[in-house]
């Protein structure tokens, strides 16, 4: 799990779980890519999580590339709906009823990466952005999360296509027969 914060809802679910938290906040506050790829080889591991905080951009298309369907990331905003590290303000912006996480594969350069699960709560008249990124942080990332680290470590998950999503939730409606 790789976060630039040493405290978090989801760091703290990482030490609870027996997993060490590899945090990359290097000196001047950027990310230490040096000490990542040690710590990643000393450790051998064999799938990364990056957190929320750590913009995609900061990693760069060579490391995404040899993280490449080995490397999940949660971010605290419904993909395709609301982006971006300020995504609590933009769902309160933008009027929505509903917002939550995804976690998905990053891959190199593809601003479409596999989605591999997602999370929703309500938006609530009286959230801030504070508020509403803590809600998102308790009641998404912590099922999410977990949820798409088990279904990449089982084998179980598989890329899906926006059609093939639709019909598997019955859209299109059948067409009525006349």
């Amino acid at each position: 799990v790789m976060s630039l914060a040493a405290k978090s809802t989801l760091v703290d679910q990482a030490k609870e779980a027996g997993i060490a938290p590899l945090v990359v906040l290097g000196p001047g506050g950027g990310i230490d890519m040096a000490a990542v790829e040690a710590e990643l080889a000393r450790c051998e591991a064999e799938l990364l999580v990056v957190l929320n905080d750590i913009e995609t951009s900061a990693l760069g298309d060579d490391f995404i590339g040899r993280w490449e369907g080995k490397m999940l990331l949660c971010r605290s905003s419904l993909i395709r709906q609301v982006v971006g590290l300020s995504a609590a303000t933009a769902a309160l912006e933008q009027g929505v009823c509903v917002t939550g996480c995804t976690v998905y594969q990053q891959t190199p350069g593809e601003s479409r990466s596999p989605i591999v699960s997602q999370e929703t709560t309500r938006v609530l008249a009286d959230d801030t952005p504070e508020v509403l990124y803590e809600r998102i942080a308790a009641e998404c990332e912590t099922k999410a999360l977990p949820e798409a680290v088990e279904l990449i470590v089982s084998g179980r998950w598989r890329p899906r296509t926006a059609k093939a999503t639709a019909v598997a939730n019955g859209y299109p409606p059948a067409q009525p027969t006349a």
